[in-house]
Parts: structure tokens; sequence; C-alpha cells
């Protein structure tokens, strides 16, 4: 099943809304802003997905947050493996 169309621009959107009076972002609030915007895909898994999968340091089942068609496309082409 393909994944919809990230909303690129609200993304962009959202990263610059507070800049820059308050330009700090954490990691945290980066990926929730990118699974808003369609960037990134949460999908609860129950074992890795490859051998250096991050998801096995936290247990399963858990979240694993996967990256848009989009971007997926863009990682192969740069010869990373997710």
């Amino acid at each position: 099943m393909a994944d919809l169309q990230p909303d690129l621009e609200q993304f962009a959107r959202r990263i610059m809304e507070d800049w820059p009076e308050n330009g700090d972002i954490d990691g945290w609030q980066l990926q929730d802003i990118a699974v808003e915007c369609g960037l990134l895909i949460p999908t609860t898994v129950t074992e890795p997905c490859c051998d250096d999968c991050q998801c096995s340091d936290t247990g399963f089942p858990t979240t694993c947050y996967r990256r848009c068609d989009l971007l997926r496309a863009q990682a192969v082409e740069k010869g990373l493996s997710r």
C-alpha cells in the first residue's frame, strides 16, 4: 500500500514557526512533526526488520517510525538500508 503524499510545505512551516525567537527544536518534536506531515509512518513491529534495527533496543512490540515512500526512495538512491 502506497503512502499518502507527504506535506513538505507544512513540515517546513512547522519547523520554522518559532524561529528565531524559539529556534530550538528537539528530536521528539521533529519526529512528531514529521509524523503529522506524513514524512514518517508509525508502524507497530514485533521483531527486528534488519540486522541493524534500532527498534530492537526498546524491546517488542514497539513503534517503528519508517520513512514515507518519497524519503525511502531517496535513502535507497544514497545506499542507505532504510
